[in-house]
Parts: structure tokens; sequence; C-alpha cells
């Protein structure tokens, strides 16, 4: 007998759709298909064939949906074989429960044979059914009035089978409408009239096989709604059974045997659901392994490639350390980005801001040697050089931005391109990089050319990004390798025109007198090196003598024809501004002689830190431009962009080191490694030690440790700004010279100063300070008096003090210069 499938519609919560199944025999021998058959049959042995028919055909299937299909069958079955007395009902019905929102659930309702379907229903009974209306003859009726929902849910506790549900006991109803469990509404939905009534819970377990406490606590509490017992899984229901040939009562009450054989039945069709129920989730949990491990396979698929590609980048990453030259560094990135794409062919051009044109750092083999650029702007490489845009192209020869020139120069034919830009700095593109002709992996190998897809793209922009980092390290260092040697030239030239020359000694030996001054005179405080012109050779002579003076010849084994052309060249390099020049800078190292040839330092600096303050006065302010600091920090020159702090300082020591390199300057050749370095220590503390604002910092420090009497010349931090004041005052010791001195030098103070300060306006730059401003000249004495009363004065009265007061005659011609400046003040003159 051919049986019409169930339609499944399987959701997450277990609904089902069936329509129209039917009980099938293996035979019609041993499963008789009439009445007067079964009529010839024992009582015992026609109900034992009746079950055996419907046990194999319950079991035939382990799709839920099939074996459904049968129970709701066989339920019909039992409804045809009146004469076999069994149980003979009108229609049936089958809920499945869904645990998780506490309801009942089908997708069929009122099954009944469609003899009685096509007759009355449920008017009077009729008994004409024959073993002939089975099978197919079987009505299964959707449930009623849902529309395009294809599923009935009853709420478990609602209803006679939401009642059974929830206390998982029969009910056998005589009269329907007179139970006030019964839903009249059911019947006004369906058109039918509901009598009598055997529900029954079905369980997944046979009751024997239940556990003592399932027993003892048969509801399961949920979280919402009522209580559940763990094992049931549907309610099945017969519906008006009607009357037999013996007994033609209307629509007679449901027996004990009636519940005894349902029940039988039912034990049955539970174990048999529950094992498709199973089944089914067993499936499902197949399929969803199935999903994981297909989902696993491209995860892991896709994780070696990740690991390739992070393995490549670092390879270039590498290539950052490297010493590279462009086509090297560039053939390296294009064959592991090849490598990786599939590509046939790869180049990389470069960009040429100044002629705005790429030019190949990178191409295909069959173009090596051959000469040629792309303008800015034309091609593909070109409009991406220019635009930053990604282009991926499956056909390069339709795209009109396509430049077929290259193919020309390399005798090859590109198919797809996939074309990126190479970034740089400051949102520039250093370049393009090109992936040609993606090879597709064919079974047999053949070529087959295919175009670049996503996740290429997303590689190569990756390997731009680091290509973009090794080609600018690699571009900028061809450009220091390119400056450096641009320096080497230049420093040569420096060091042929800044430095003196044999020929310009053997001039200065024959131009000046062997002592231009008497040495009583030089070691006076009063010699003012301001007597002599900048570039009057007396003055280089001056210097001489109190070098030797001071024992250094000796002392350091420095020969005084190598000391003599050293300051000849220290001299060439000081500028010819007004102040800043190199009668100034004799001047503060006449001071530090004097502090040495009066024995003042005895005790507080040895010859190492005596001759570095001295060779670092006659430094300290070279190349100066006439310029303080703070202009340089407004204007934003070179100097202040590579000097941050103490700018013109750090400048006069870097300058006076580049003399001590050059060829026969280095007057501290004879010094042994430790000496020499602590030479240069001294001297360039000593220099920087003359910026003002350092002076500024050390002054609270230093008159704290003379307030609290903690000042120790053994201390090397103590020594230390020992030597800075030592320095700050020699800068300042012009301000101690006889005033008509005092007075000459400040005119040169100051007109240095306003020729800044006109510099400053033309610039449109703010004043320094009010000293730079010309029209104020007729303040000087005001001006030069708060100069040395805020700075001159304090600086010597600390010195005076570290040095125990040996400084007296400094400090007292400090206080006079002071008075001369006041009287000028109160007497107006300019």
């Amino acid at each position: 007998m051919a049986a019409k499938k169930i339609a499944r519609d399987y959701t997450l919560r277990g609904a089902y759709v069936a329509s129209e199944p039917s009980l099938s025999f293996d035979d019609e021998e041993n499963h008789p298909s009439s009445t007067e058959q079964l009529s010839d049959i024992p009582p015992d042995l026609r109900g034992a064939s009746f079950f055996f028919s419907m046990a194999k055909t319950i079991n035939g299937s382990l799709n839920l949906a099939d074996r459904i299909s049968s129970v709701l069958s066989v339920a019909v079955e039992l409804t045809y074989i009146a004469h076999h007395k069994l149980i003979h009902a009108e229609r049936c019905s089958l809920f499945l429960v869904d645990h998780q929102n506490g309801e009942l659930y089908s997708t069929v309702w009122d099954v009944m044979p469609k003899s009685l379907s096509s007759g009355s229903r449920s008017g009077s009974p009729s008994a004409n059914m024959s073993r002939s209306d089975s099978g197919d003859n079987v009505d299964i009726r959707p449930a009623p009035n849902l529309g395009a929902i294809r599923e009935f849910r009853i709420p478990i506790g609602s209803g006679v089978a939401g009642w059974v549900a929830q206390t998982g006991v029969t009910a056998r109803i005589e009269d329907a409408y007179t139970d006030k469990r019964f839903n009249q509404e059911a019947d006004r939905k369906s058109g039918l009239r509901t009598r009598t009534m055997l529900c029954m819970p079905v369980f997944s377990k046979p009751p024997e096989e239940i556990h003592h406490s399932e027993m003892s606590c048969p509801m399961v509490k949920r979280e919402r709604g009522v209580p559940i017992h763990p094992n049931l899984i549907g309610i099945a229901t017969l519906i008006n059974k009607l009357p037999s040939d013996d007994d033609m009562t209307p629509f007679p009450p449901f027996s004990d045997k009636d519940e005894k054989l349902f029940g039988d039945f039912l034990l049955m069709c539970g174990i048999a659901i529950n094992n498709s129920i199973l089944y089914e989730k067993a499936q499902e949990a197949e399929k969803i392994a199935m999903k994981l491990a297909a989902h696993n396979a491209k995860l892991l698929e896709r994780s070696a490639l990740e690991t390739k590609k992070t393995k490549v980048l670092l390879q270039i990453a590498e290539s950052l350390y490297g010493d590279h030259t462009v086509n090297t560094l560039g053939q390296k990135v294009i064959e592991h980005a090849q490598e990786l794409t599939n590509a046939e062919t790869a180049s990389l051009f470069i960009l040429d801001e100044e002629k705005n044109e790429l030019y190949p750092a990178v191409i295909d083999a069959a173009a090596q040697g051959k000469k040629f650029t792309i303008p800015l702007g034309k091609g593909i490489s070109g409009h991406v050089a220019q635009t930053g845009e990604v282009i991926n192209l499956r056909d390069a020869y339709e795209d009109p931005r396509f430049f077929p020139d290259i193919d020309l120069q390399s005798d090859s034919k590109t198919q797809s391109i996939l074309s990126v830009p190479i970034p740089g700095p400051s949102k520039k593109f250093l370049g393009v990089a090109n992936l040609i002709n993606k090879r597709a992996i064919t079974p047999d190998s053949s070529r087959k050319i295919i175009a670049f897809d996503e996740e290429d793209v997303a590689i190569f922009r990756a390997f731009s990004v680091f290509c973009g980092l090794s080609l600018h390290k690699t571009l900028m260092l061809n450009q220091i390798n390119k400056q450096q040697r641009m320096l080497t030239v230049t420093m040569e030239l420096m060091s042929f025109h800044a430095t003196s020359h044999p020929s310009d000694f053997e001039r200065f030996l024959k131009s000046v007198p062997e002592d231009p001054v008497r040495v009583e005179d030089l070691r006076s405080s009063e010699f003012d090196p301001h007597d002599f012109d900048t570039e009057d050779n007396r003055l280089v002579v001056v210097v001489r003598m109190m070098f030797v003076d001071m024992g250094f010849a000796e002392r350091f084994e420095i020969p005084t024809e190598k000391w003599d052309r050293y300051v000849l060249t220290v001299r060439k390099n000081y500028r010819p501004v007004a102040y800043h020049n190199f009668v100034h800078a004799v001047s503060v190292a006449h001071l530090v002689y004097w502090l040495v040839k009066s024995g003042t330092l005895e005790g507080y600096a040895d010859d190492i830190e005596q001759f570095s303050m001295f060779i670092a006065a006659l430094n300290h302010d070279i190349d100066h431009r006439g310029t303080n600091n703070q202009f340089q920090k407004n204007a934003q020159t070179a100097l202040a962009a590579f000097y941050s702090t103490s700018t013109m300082e750090r400048h006069h020591f870097n300058h006076a080191m580049t003399i001590l390199s050059a060829p026969g300057h280095n007057i501290l050749d004879a010094f042994d490694a430790d000496s020499y370095a602590r030479c240069l220590k001294v001297f360039e503390n000593a220099i920087l030690a003359t910026d003002l604002a350092l002076y500024f910092a050390n002054k609270g420090k230093i008159g704290g440790i003379l307030e609290r009497g903690e000042f120790d010349r053994g201390n090397g931090e103590h020594r230390e700004l020992l030597r800075g004041m030592i320095m700050t005052c020699s800068d300042l010791s012009a301000m101690t010279k006889p005033f008509h001195c005092a007075r000459r030098t400040a005119d040169h103070v100051y007109e240095e100063f306003f020729v800044q300060g006109e510099e400053e306006r033309r610039m449109n730059l703010p004043y320094s300070a009010e000293l730079m401003d010309r029209s104020k000249s007729v303040e000087i004495p005001r001006m030069q008096l708060g100069f040395m009363d805020f700075i001159v004065r304090p600086a010597y009265e600390l010195l005076d003090k570290m040095l125990d007061g040996v400084t007296g005659q400094l400090m007292d011609a400090v206080k006079r210069n002071m008075e001369e400046w006041r009287k000028l003040k109160e007497s107006g003159e300019p």
C-alpha cells in the first residue's frame, strides 16, 4: 500500500508538518485486509497479528515525520477493526511537548477515516467501516483556521490535553461539554462535535525504566510556566468512541480495556518517537559537526595563509635593517608578493618628484636593460601614483588608462593587473607596485589567468606599507650618504678656507714685535684687550704671552708655533660684529689668566681645569652672529632647530671642536686619553656656562650652598659650579675695567643689540629685550645700571664668596663703575 509521506518543517522548537500518511503491511497474506478474514482468526492471535503490524509500521523508519505518520495511521487503524473488538473511535490527535516553551504543538488535527469525514461528522455514529477504508482513506486535517501558520499550539495546563500534560494522568471523559477542562472553542472552529475522550500521556520510557527518583518527583520545575514531567514527549487523544456490532449505544464511553489497549499502543509509540527524536538530534549534531569541520578547515586554510603572510611581512620588516639599494630591496619585496598571490610577473616604479615621472626599479626580466619612464598621470601606474587609488583589473586592455608601451618593452601580454600606491611620509606616495597576471591553480597545471581577488588586494596593500617603510628608509639612507659626501667636501673647503695656513703664519711672525705689552701690565686686572683692534696681530701675541706665562706651553708640550697657528685660526672664525668678536674673546681669557697668575685658583682648579677654561674663553663666542638665543628661537633659525637649548653656546662648542679636528690644530694631541677626555669635558661645560640662562639656574643653588657654609672645593659638583661662575664673571669682565674702557665697551654692546633689534623689526618679530630698541639709546646709562645691578654685581659677589674673598678688587671695580653709570643717569648725558 503506497503511503503518502510527511512534509516536514523543522524549527528550533521542533515543529512538524504532516499530511496524509497511512499504515503499511509487508504482505496481504500475513496482514488480512478484510473483516471477514479477521473473523476466522482466534481473538488472541488476531490481537497479536495487529500489534505486530503496528510495531513494524511505527518502527519502519527513524525519521520522526515518518513515525508520526505511522502513529496516526495506526491510531486510525484502531478505529477500523470493529469486529476485532479493538478501540472503535471516530478520530484521534497527537501533540508533542515543547519543554522549552511549556507548550504542546501539532501540525495535524482530527485524524479520521474518509468514510466518516465524507459522511456524518460526529452526528449519528456509523459502523459501516471495513478494512477497505484503511490506508489511503485516512483523512488528516490541518490545524483549523491557522492560515499560513501550519502549526497548532496549546499552553500546558490549558484544555484536556494541557491538563494531562501538566499532571501526567490519563483523562477519560464521557461527556466533554460537561467537563470544565474541555475547551469548546476547538469544536466551534473545526465544525466537529466532541462527546467522549480518551486522552493519555506519551512517555519516552516504559514505567519500569523510569528511575524511582523520577517517579517520586514526577514534575520538573521550569523557570517560567507550569512544571513538566522530564520523560513526557506527547499527548495522544481518541475522540468519540463509536458503537460496536454488539452494542449500538451512541458514543459509548471508553472502557478500561480501551485505556489499557491504547496505553500499550502509546508505550510503543513513545519509545519509537523518542528514538526518532534522538536520531534527529544526532543528525542535527552531525550536520553541525560537519559545518564546524568545514568552517574549521576554512579557518585552518586561512590561518596557514595568514601565517605565511606574516612570515613574509616579517622578512620584509627585517629588510628595514639591511643595507639594500632601492633595486635590491624592491626585488625582494616584489618576489615575496608574487609568491603569496601567485602572480606571473611584478614591477615596482619609483616616483621622481622633480621630473613628475615614474622610473622602473623592478621590472620583468625581458625588459631589463631597456630604459623607459612613465609620465605622472599616464597609464595605470601613472594614474595610481597621481591619485593614490588602488586599481584591480581583470583585463587591462579593456581599460583606456592602460599603457601598452610597457608590454612592448617587455615582450609580454598583460591580462589581469593589481596596482597599488606605495605610501610615504606626509601623505605622499613614493611609487607604485604592480602584480600582473594571476595564475589559477589547475589540475593539469595548465596556464590560466584570472583576476586578483580581495584577499590579494589586502595582502598587497599590507605589502605596500612595508615596502613604503623600507623604501623610505633606503631612499633616506641614499640621501644621507649623498649628504655625507657633500659634507666631506664642504668640510674640506671649510678646513682650507677657515684655518690659517703656513704662509699666514709666516706673515704674522714678520709683522709684530715679540712682546707688544709688558708682562707687568698684562698681569694687571685693569689690562683691557679692547685697546687693540680685532685684526691687530699684536692681540694674537698677547694671547701667546698669557699662554706661556701660565706655563701651559711647557706643561702640556704645546709648541708656541702650533699655538699661534691655532689662535690665528680661532680669530679667523670670529665674525666682524660690534661686540662678540675676537677682542671680546681675548678679554674673557684675560680674566682667567689673571685668576691663575694671581694664585686665586690654587686649590680650586688644577692645571687641566685652568687650561680648559682658558681655551674655552678664547672659543666661547666663536662664529657669533651678533644675535642672542632668543632671536634664534623667535626667528626659527637653523641653529635653533638644531640646538633646542643654549643654542649659540652649543654652536660655539661644536665649531671649536671642528677647529681642534682640523689638521695641524689639535693642541691637545700630547694629552693621554684620560686627560684628553677630561679636558674636553671641562672645555664643553665652560663654554655652555657662558649662557646666562644657566647662570640664573645655578645662582640660587650656589647661594644656598654658601649660606649653609657647605661649599667644598674638593666636591666635584661644587668645583663645576665654581668653574661656571668663573666663566660668567670672565664673560662680564669688561665691567671691571677702568670706567672709560667699560663705557667704550658698553657702546659696542649696545650697537650690536640695536642692530639685532632692527633685524627683529624687519622680520616683524618682537624685541628680544628692551636693550634692543635703538630709540632708547639715550637711556643707556639707566639700562646699563640696571644690567649691572641685576646681573654683574650678584655674579661677582657669589664668586668672591666662593673664593674666600680674594677677588675683592674686582668687586670694588664693579661698584665704582656702577657709581659712574649712576652719575651719568642722573646727569642725563647720552
